[in-house]
C-alpha cells in the first residue's frame, strides 16, 4: 500500500516540487530564464493574487495556518512570481521524488544545506513524513519529504500547507485515487536552533584539562632534562688503593703518574614528586604501554577474540544504522537474507562474546588474589574500583552526547531519528541519564526506545554480572568440591 502511494505521489508532487538541469549555466541567476515555475506558481497565484478569499473558503485547513506563516507565503509567492534567486532556491531544495521508489529510496531529503544557505534566520528546513496513519511503526515505513519554507512556518504550519497541497493535486487529478483521502502529512520535525548550554561549557573544559594534562606529562616522560629530574645522576670518586688491594680492572685505573687507583662509583637516584609522576602516568607513552605490553599472567589469545568480536560488532552496528538511508532499502533487506548476511544480522550475538571474556579474567583474576592472600579479599575496594575504572569516562561520554553533539551533527538524519523513535534522543538521556550512571538502564525505563544512549544497556547488564561473580567465585574457592558438583 505505501508503496502504491509512493509511486501515485511521483506524479503530483514531481508537479510541485520540479526543477530543471542547470548544469550548463554559470549561475543560478543565468538559470532562472529556463526554470519550469509555471506549475509552482498556479499553486502559489491563490496566495498573493484577487482569489485568496476563494482558495482558504475552499481549503479550510489553510485558515488553520498561522498568520505570520501565511504572510510569508504570500511574499514567497510574489518572490517567485518576479523570479528572485533566494526564493528559487528554496522551492529548488524541497524534496523531491526520486528514482528507484519500487527498491525502497522513500527518503527525499531535498538539499539540506541549500535550503538554509538562503537565510539561516529566515527559513527552516523540515522533514515531514506522507503517510496514512499516525502510528509509529507506520510512520517509520513512510516517506520522508524535505521541505524548505518560511521560519515563521512551523512543524504544523508545514503539515497543514503539505496537506493543502496533496487536496489540491487529488482535485486536479483525472482519475480518483482512493489513497490520497488518507494521505497526510505527519510527525513533522524542524531544524532548530541549539543554544550553548552550560554543560557544554563544562565538557569542553574538563576534556580541554585532559589534554593539558596528558601532553604536560608526556613532555616530563620524553625530555626529563627540561626539568632536570627523573633521571639518574652519578657521582664517582677516586681514592688511592691498598698494597692488598684484589687486582680487578673493572673496579681499577692507572693515572698518569702509573699509580692504581680504586674507583669508587656511587649511584644517586633522585626521587621524582608524586605530582609529577602522577602527570607521567596520562602521558601518551604510557597510555600506548599500558594497550600494548604483555602483563604478568596475562592470557594473550582472548586479545583476538576481543578484536574479532569489535569488528563483528561494528559491522553489525554500520548495516542497521544506514537502513534507516538506504537508497535500495530492499536490496539491503534480500542481501540480509544470505549466509553472509545473516552473519551481520547476529553481530548482536557477539555482546555473548564479551561477558564469557569478561567472566572468565574476572573469574582468574580473583582466583589469583584469593589464592595469594590466603583467601582474603577486599569486597569493597573490588567494586569501588570497576565503579571508577568504568563511570568517569562514561559520563564524559554522556555529556559530550547531550551538551556537543546537537553542535556538531546537522542535516536531516537527525530529524529521521527523531521521527522514527517519536522524539529528539537527547531529551531521553536529560530525563534518564541517572540509570546509566546507576547502571540500571537495561531496566529503567521500561519503554526501551526512551533509553538514554540505546547502545550502553550492555555496560549496565556487564556491571550487573560483576556484582554477582565474586560471591559465586569466593564459593568456588572455599568449597570447591561441593561447587564443582552443583556446576
Amino acid at each position: 500500500m505505501q508503496h502504491q502511494i509512493s509511486i501515485r505521489l511521483t506524479v503530483f508532487v514531481g508537479i510541485i516540487f520540479c526543477q530543471s538541469s542547470c548544469a550548463a549555466e554559470t549561475s543560478l541567476e543565468k538559470s532562472l530564464s529556463s526554470f519550469p515555475i509555471a506549475a509552482i506558481q498556479n499553486l502559489l497565484d491563490p496566495l498573493h493574487d484577487g482569489s485568496f478569499l476563494n482558495f482558504t473558503n475552499d481549503n479550510p485547513d489553510i485558515r488553520r495556518v498561522s498568520e505570520p506563516c501565511l504572510f510569508d507565503l504570500v511574499q514567497l509567492g510574489k518572490d517567485l512570481r518576479a523570479r528572485k534567486s533566494s526564493a528559487v532556491q528554496m522551492i529548488d531544495s524541497f524534496g523531491k521524488v526520486p528514482s528507484g521508489l519500487i527498491r525502497g529510496h522513500l527518503q527525499w531529503f531535498g538539499a539540506y544545506d541549500e535550503c538554509l544557505a538562503v537565510n539561516k534566520s529566515s527559513v527552516n528546513y523540515c522533514l515531514t513524513r506522507l503517510g496514512s496513519s499516525d502510528d509509529l511503526t507506520a510512520i517509520q515505513r513512510s516517506p520522508a519529504l524535505g521541505t524548505c519554507l518560511p521560519r515563521t512556518c512551523g512543524s504544523n504550519d508545514i503539515e497543514l500547507i503539505v496537506n493543502v497541497l496533496i487536496e489540491a493535486i487529488a482535485k486536479l487529478a483525472k482519475q480518483s485515487i482512493p489513497e490520497l483521502d488518507t494521505l497526510r502529512s505527519r510527525s513533522t520535525v524542524c531544524e532548530l536552533d541549539n543554544p550553548w548550554e552550560g554543560g557544554a561549557f563544562l565538557i569542553m573544559a574538563v576534556i580541554a584539562i585532559f589534554a593539558v594534562i596528558c601532553t604536560f606529562g608526556s613532555i616530563l616522560e620524553c625530555c626529563p632534562g627540561v626539568t632536570r629530574i627523573g633521571h639518574a645522576r652519578r657521582r664517582s670518586t677516586f681514592t688511592r688503593i691498598v698494597e692488598d688491594m684484589e687486582d680487578d680492572p673493572l673496579l681499577t685505573t692507572t693515572t698518569e703518574n702509573g699509580e692504581t687507583v680504586k674507583i669508587d662509583i656511587e649511584e644517586e637516584v633522585v626521587e621524582e614528586p608524586l605530582a609529577f609522576r602522577a602527570f607521567q602516568s596520562f602521558s601518551f607513552g604510557a597510555s600506548w604501554r599500558f594497550f600494548t605490553d604483555e602483563r604478568p599472567n596475562e592470557i594473550p589469545y582472548l586479545n583476538g577474540m576481543l578484536v574479532a568480536s569489535v569488528w563483528w560488532v561494528l559491522i553489525g552496528k554500520e548495516f542497521s544504522l544506514g537502513e534507516l538511508v538506504y537508497e535500495n532499502a530492499y536490496d539491503y533487506f534480500d542481501g540480509m537474507k544470505t549466509f553472509l548476511g545473516q552473519l551481520i544480522v547476529s553481530s548482536y550475538l557477539a555482546g555473548d562474546t564479551f561477558l564469557l571474556i569478561s567472566g572468565l579474567v574476572l573469574t582468574y583474576t580473583i582466583l589469583g588474589r584469593l589464592e595469594r592472600n590466603g583467601g582474603r579479599l577486599n569486597w569493597a575496594w573490588l567494586y569501588i574500583r570497576r565503579y571508577l575504572r568504568l563511570t568517569p569516562m562514561y559520563a564524559v561520554l554522556l555529556l559530550g552526547f547531550v551538551f556537543l553533539v546537537p553542535h556538531v551533527v546537522d542535516g536531516p538524519f537527525p530529524l529521521l531519528v527523531g521521527q522514527d523513535i517519536g522524539r529528539n534522543p537527547i531529551l531521553f538521556c536529560k530525563q534518564y541519564w541517572w540509570t546509566n550512571m546507576l547502571y540500571i538502564n537495561n531496566f529503567v525505563p521500561l519503554d526501551t526506545t526512551q533509553q538514554c544512549m540505546d547502545w550502553t544497556p550492555f555496560l549496565a547488564i556487564e556491571m550487573q554480572l560483576f556484582l554477582i561473580t565474586p560471591p559465586l567465585v569466593f564459593l568456588l574457592y572455599k568449597y570447591v568440591g561441593q561447587v564443582h558438583v552443583c556446576l
